[in-house]
């Protein structure tokens, strides 16, 4: 740190990444980056999953990203598109 970043907290950049299994979009089987505006989203729903007052656990949260909408369970770290119902693993 330099002297004028005394107390600052470091910032820290978080990728949020979906699994692809089953060649959607021709894409081979790997771990696929959500672009900026999604993972966004992904990182506050995130933030407001784990710091609820609420009983957190079994709570699912609405993530809307262009045309997609999902339903993400951070328990479980799963996204279901709410159109197709297709789940996939989150991280």
């Amino acid at each position: 740190k330099h002297a004028d970043q005394e107390g600052t907290p470091p910032i820290i950049r978080v990728s949020w990444m979906y699994w692809v299994d089953d060649g959607v979009d021709e894409k081979p089987t790997d771990w696929y980056g959500y672009d900026d505006e999604a993972g966004g989203a992904v990182e506050a729903k995130f933030q407001e999953w784990l710091h609820s007052r609420e009983d957190a656990l079994g709570r699912i949260l609405a993530i809307r990203s262009g045309y997609f909408s999902y339903d993400v369970d951070f328990t479980n770290m799963r996204q279901t598109n709410t159109r197709t119902g297709k789940v996939r693993k989150v991280r």
